[in-house]
Protein backbone atom coordinates (compact mmCIF):
# COMPACT_ATOMS: atom_id res chain seq x y z
CA UNK A 1 0.00 0.00 0.00
CA UNK A 2 1.18 3.42 -1.29
CA UNK A 3 1.15 5.78 1.58
CA UNK A 4 0.47 9.38 0.88
CA UNK A 5 3.10 12.21 0.98
CA UNK A 6 2.76 15.17 3.38
CA UNK A 7 1.99 18.05 1.01
CA UNK A 8 0.62 21.18 3.06
CA UNK A 9 4.13 22.21 4.78
CA UNK A 10 6.96 24.26 3.61
CA UNK A 11 10.28 22.90 4.60
CA UNK A 12 12.96 25.52 5.54
CA UNK A 13 16.17 23.46 6.12
CA UNK A 14 19.61 25.21 7.60
CA UNK A 15 22.69 23.01 8.54
CA UNK A 16 24.22 23.78 11.81
CA UNK A 17 27.22 22.01 11.62
CA UNK A 18 29.52 24.08 13.90
CA UNK A 19 28.21 26.96 12.79
CA UNK A 20 29.34 30.15 14.79
CA UNK A 21 26.87 33.11 16.02
CA UNK A 22 28.25 35.68 13.99
CA UNK A 23 27.13 33.43 11.33
CA UNK A 24 23.60 32.83 12.35
CA UNK A 25 20.63 34.08 10.03
CA UNK A 26 18.80 37.22 10.81
CA UNK A 27 14.63 36.85 11.82
CA UNK A 28 12.43 36.77 8.54
CA UNK A 29 12.28 32.84 7.92
CA UNK A 30 8.77 31.13 8.00
CA UNK A 31 7.76 30.62 11.47
CA UNK A 32 8.42 27.38 12.83
CA UNK A 33 5.43 25.09 13.37
CA UNK A 34 8.36 21.89 13.74
CA UNK A 35 11.72 22.48 14.19
CA UNK A 36 14.30 19.91 15.62
CA UNK A 37 17.75 19.78 15.99
CA UNK A 38 20.38 16.62 17.47
CA UNK A 39 23.11 14.85 17.53
CA UNK A 40 25.48 12.72 15.35
CA UNK A 41 25.83 9.09 16.99
CA UNK A 42 29.63 9.15 17.79
CA UNK A 43 32.12 10.66 20.01
CA UNK A 44 31.23 14.12 19.24
CA UNK A 45 27.97 13.66 19.71
CA UNK A 46 27.32 16.57 22.44
CA UNK A 47 29.08 18.98 20.27
CA UNK A 48 27.11 18.50 17.25
CA UNK A 49 23.94 18.74 19.05
CA UNK A 50 24.53 21.52 21.10
CA UNK A 51 25.72 23.70 17.91
CA UNK A 52 22.66 22.94 16.29
CA UNK A 53 20.38 23.84 18.97
CA UNK A 54 23.07 26.92 19.21
CA UNK A 55 21.76 27.37 15.51
CA UNK A 56 18.40 27.53 16.31
CA UNK A 57 18.53 29.92 19.07
CA UNK A 58 20.00 32.04 17.22
CA UNK A 59 17.97 32.52 14.19
CA UNK A 60 15.54 34.11 16.77
CA UNK A 61 11.87 32.99 15.39
CA UNK A 62 10.09 32.94 18.81
CA UNK A 63 8.69 29.65 18.37
CA UNK A 64 8.03 26.78 20.39
CA UNK A 65 11.40 24.50 18.97
CA UNK A 66 10.97 20.24 19.00
CA UNK A 67 14.32 18.25 19.74
CA UNK A 68 13.99 15.08 17.42
CA UNK A 69 16.64 12.57 17.41
CA UNK A 70 15.56 11.53 13.55
CA UNK A 71 17.33 14.12 12.25
CA UNK A 72 20.97 13.70 13.64
CA UNK A 73 23.70 13.48 11.76
CA UNK A 74 24.77 10.46 9.48
CA UNK A 75 26.25 7.77 11.67
CA UNK A 76 29.49 7.45 10.65
CA UNK A 77 30.73 4.43 12.89
CA UNK A 78 34.48 3.61 13.46
CA UNK A 79 35.06 4.88 10.06
CA UNK A 80 34.76 8.49 11.34
CA UNK A 81 36.85 8.45 14.36
CA UNK A 82 39.88 7.64 11.86
CA UNK A 83 41.96 9.65 10.05
CA UNK A 84 41.86 9.72 6.18
CA UNK A 85 45.17 7.43 6.62
CA UNK A 86 43.75 5.20 9.31
CA UNK A 87 40.99 5.06 7.31
CA UNK A 88 42.48 3.92 4.34
CA UNK A 89 44.71 1.30 6.14
CA UNK A 90 42.25 -0.23 7.90
CA UNK A 91 39.23 0.36 5.61
CA UNK A 92 40.95 -0.33 2.53
CA UNK A 93 38.19 -2.06 0.73
CA UNK A 94 35.63 0.14 2.10
CA UNK A 95 37.40 3.14 1.42
CA UNK A 96 37.28 1.92 -2.27
CA UNK A 97 33.69 1.31 -2.20
CA UNK A 98 32.78 4.88 -1.02
CA UNK A 99 34.59 6.11 -4.17
CA UNK A 100 32.48 4.07 -5.92
CA UNK A 101 29.11 5.10 -4.70
CA UNK A 102 28.57 7.33 -1.83
CA UNK A 103 24.81 6.88 -2.22
CA UNK A 104 24.65 3.33 -0.88
CA UNK A 105 28.35 3.29 0.45
CA UNK A 106 27.90 2.28 4.50
CA UNK A 107 30.65 3.11 6.88
CA UNK A 108 32.12 0.10 9.14
CA UNK A 109 30.16 0.12 11.95
CA UNK A 110 27.54 3.40 10.92
CA UNK A 111 24.95 3.54 8.14
CA UNK A 112 24.68 4.80 4.71
CA UNK A 113 22.64 7.59 3.37
CA UNK A 114 20.19 4.86 0.94
CA UNK A 115 19.06 3.01 4.01
CA UNK A 116 19.22 4.51 7.29
CA UNK A 117 19.49 8.04 6.98
CA UNK A 118 16.48 7.72 4.05
CA UNK A 119 14.37 6.21 6.60
CA UNK A 120 15.42 8.22 9.16
CA UNK A 121 13.47 11.15 7.15
CA UNK A 122 11.11 8.96 5.49
CA UNK A 123 9.68 8.68 8.76
CA UNK A 124 9.81 12.15 9.65
CA UNK A 125 8.21 12.91 6.84
CA UNK A 126 4.76 10.56 8.35
CA UNK A 127 5.28 12.80 11.30
CA UNK A 128 4.53 15.72 9.10
CA UNK A 129 1.99 14.75 7.40
CA UNK A 130 -0.09 13.48 10.87
CA UNK A 131 0.45 16.67 13.24
CA UNK A 132 2.00 19.78 10.71
CA UNK A 133 -0.16 19.33 7.74
CA UNK A 134 -1.59 23.22 6.39
CA UNK A 135 1.90 24.70 9.15
CA UNK A 136 5.01 26.49 8.15
CA UNK A 137 7.90 24.28 8.97
CA UNK A 138 11.55 24.63 9.78
CA UNK A 139 14.30 22.43 10.57
CA UNK A 140 17.70 22.59 11.80
CA UNK A 141 20.08 19.77 10.83
CA UNK A 142 23.11 18.50 9.39
CA UNK A 143 24.82 18.49 5.80
CA UNK A 144 24.04 14.87 4.68
CA UNK A 145 20.39 14.67 6.15
CA UNK A 146 19.76 18.40 3.95
CA UNK A 147 21.26 15.92 1.24
CA UNK A 148 18.62 12.62 1.33
CA UNK A 149 16.09 14.91 2.15
CA UNK A 150 17.07 16.71 -1.77
CA UNK A 151 16.77 13.28 -3.19
CA UNK A 152 13.40 12.48 -1.44
CA UNK A 153 11.56 15.90 -1.58
CA UNK A 154 12.90 16.51 -5.28
CA UNK A 155 11.89 13.10 -6.52
CA UNK A 156 16.10 12.88 -7.87
CA UNK A 157 17.17 9.10 -9.10
CA UNK A 158 20.58 8.06 -7.23
CA UNK A 159 23.02 9.13 -10.06
CA UNK A 160 21.56 12.57 -10.16
CA UNK A 161 22.09 12.87 -6.36
CA UNK A 162 25.59 11.38 -7.28
CA UNK A 163 26.49 14.19 -10.07
CA UNK A 164 25.06 17.10 -7.74
CA UNK A 165 26.54 15.73 -4.79
CA UNK A 166 30.04 16.37 -6.37
CA UNK A 167 29.56 19.26 -8.34
CA UNK A 168 30.45 22.50 -6.36
CA UNK A 169 27.41 24.52 -7.63
CA UNK A 170 25.11 22.42 -5.04
CA UNK A 171 27.06 22.16 -2.08
CA UNK A 172 25.28 22.68 1.33
CA UNK A 173 28.02 25.17 3.81
CA UNK A 174 27.20 25.86 7.08
CA UNK A 175 24.00 28.20 7.44
CA UNK A 176 22.73 27.03 4.40
CA UNK A 177 18.74 26.99 4.21
CA UNK A 178 17.28 25.29 1.24
CA UNK A 179 13.37 26.32 1.33
CA UNK A 180 10.86 24.62 -0.16
CA UNK A 181 6.95 25.33 -0.90
CA UNK A 182 4.18 24.43 -2.79
CA UNK A 183 2.99 28.25 -2.84
CA UNK A 184 3.81 29.48 -6.36
CA UNK A 185 6.36 32.54 -6.13
CA UNK A 186 5.08 34.33 -8.52
CA UNK A 187 1.17 33.93 -8.94
CA UNK A 188 0.88 32.51 -5.25
CA UNK A 189 -0.96 29.44 -6.79
CA UNK A 190 -0.81 26.32 -4.37
CA UNK A 191 0.25 23.47 -6.01
CA UNK A 192 -0.48 19.67 -4.51
CA UNK A 193 2.92 18.81 -3.69
CA UNK A 194 6.43 20.64 -2.92
CA UNK A 195 6.91 22.15 -6.12
CA UNK A 196 9.70 25.11 -5.91
CA UNK A 197 12.45 25.36 -3.80
CA UNK A 198 15.58 28.04 -3.08
CA UNK A 199 18.90 27.90 -1.76
CA UNK A 200 19.98 30.94 0.80
CA UNK A 201 23.23 30.68 1.97
CA UNK A 202 22.95 33.50 5.30
CA UNK A 203 26.70 34.64 5.10
CA UNK A 204 27.81 34.36 1.88
CA UNK A 205 25.09 35.34 -0.99
CA UNK A 206 27.87 33.35 -4.21
CA UNK A 207 26.93 30.49 -2.35
CA UNK A 208 23.57 30.34 -2.78
CA UNK A 209 22.26 28.50 -5.51
CA UNK A 210 21.26 30.21 -8.59
CA UNK A 211 22.30 33.26 -6.88
CA UNK A 212 19.27 32.23 -4.64
CA UNK A 213 16.43 32.55 -6.79
CA UNK A 214 13.31 30.24 -6.53
CA UNK A 215 13.43 26.79 -9.19
CA UNK A 216 10.33 25.03 -9.93
CA UNK A 217 11.16 21.35 -9.56
CA UNK A 218 10.65 18.90 -12.39
CA UNK A 219 8.95 15.75 -11.21
CA UNK A 220 9.74 13.41 -14.17
CA UNK A 221 8.30 9.94 -15.22
CA UNK A 222 9.36 8.00 -17.96
CA UNK A 223 8.64 5.72 -21.16
CA UNK A 224 8.73 2.49 -21.87
CA UNK A 225 11.61 3.08 -24.40
CA UNK A 226 13.26 5.42 -21.68
CA UNK A 227 13.67 2.65 -19.02
CA UNK A 228 15.21 0.27 -21.73
CA UNK A 229 17.58 2.95 -22.42
CA UNK A 230 19.12 3.21 -19.14
CA UNK A 231 18.87 -0.66 -18.85
CA UNK A 232 21.46 -0.78 -21.63
CA UNK A 233 23.62 1.51 -19.91
CA UNK A 234 24.33 -1.02 -17.60
CA UNK A 235 25.18 -4.64 -19.59
CA UNK A 236 24.28 -7.53 -17.99
CA UNK A 237 27.70 -8.93 -15.93
CA UNK A 238 26.05 -12.80 -17.70
CA UNK A 239 25.23 -13.73 -20.56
Amino acid sequence: MTRPRPTAFTTATTVACACPRSAGRKPGAPAPGYANSSPRGSTATGYRRWRTVETAGTLGLGGAWTIDDRWRERDWGEYGVLTGTEQEEQFRISSKLRTQSKWYWRPPGGESLATGVWLRFEDILDTMHRELDGKRVIAVTHGEMIETARLVLERMLPEEWQQQESDDAYKIVNCHVLHYTRRAPDAGEVARRLQWRRSVCAHDETKSWFSGKWEELTFRTFTDAQLLAFADEHPNLLD
